[in-house]
């Protein structure tokens, strides 16, 4: 409660029944329940030094919110760590490093970095600058690189992967099917 001045007090924390604590609201619904009618920021967590992290838990998994050393960090592991999403003052991204060099940095040891997956039997990637495009994707039996977002567009590379029953495995056309003319060696 606080005094208001004028001989009454004014509530600005509620302990319900069930222990939810209400701060801005007398009906709580949760172990902690914030509200403000006023103010889109609705809570400040600061710490003294170069770090400061909120941890969230359920039975059997731990993340954490964390800010430290100019970087904002959302991940497993408490603070800034190259295992977490990591954004810097910039606002960079980095995956697998604390140190961004991009707007996405993603590092890794391994030999496949990242898994763009579409669920239906196409797939592309699609690479922009301010004037042009280039689409990387794979079809049901082709993979193709060029200008155009279909597989079957003039200017296209495309590479037939076929099946190892189909005899096409190999053969490579520009903006046409891929023919036994046209096979790489």
């Amino acid at each position: 409660y606080t005094w208001n001045g004028y001989n009454s007090l004014s509530e600005k924390m509620r302990i319900a029944d069930d222990g939810n604590v209400g701060i801005g609201t007398a009906s709580p619904s949760a172990p902690l329940h914030v509200y403000d009618a006023t103010d889109d920021r609705i809570a400040i967590f600061a710490s003294s030094d170069n770090k400061a992290y909120i941890q969230i838990s359920d039975d059997d998994t731990t993340g954490y919110i964390s800010s430290e050393n100019g970087l904002f960090s959302l991940g497993r592991n408490a603070g800034v760590n190259a295992n977490n999403i990591n954004v810097d003052a910039s606002h960079r991204v980095g995956i697998g490093t604390s140190s961004p060099g991009n707007k996405l940095t993603v590092a890794t040891s391994d030999d496949v970095v990242a898994k763009f997956l579409s669920t239906d039997a196409n797939a592309k990637i699609r690479i922009q600058d301010d004037a042009n495009s280039v689409y990387i994707g794979t079809s049901n039996t082709e993979n193709w690189f060029g200008p155009n977002t279909a597989n079957a567009g003039v200017g296209n590379l495309r590479i037939n992967t076929g099946n190892s029953n189909s005899g096409q495995q190999g053969y490579a056309g520009f903006g046409s099917t891929p023919s036994t003319s046209a096979k790489f060696k």
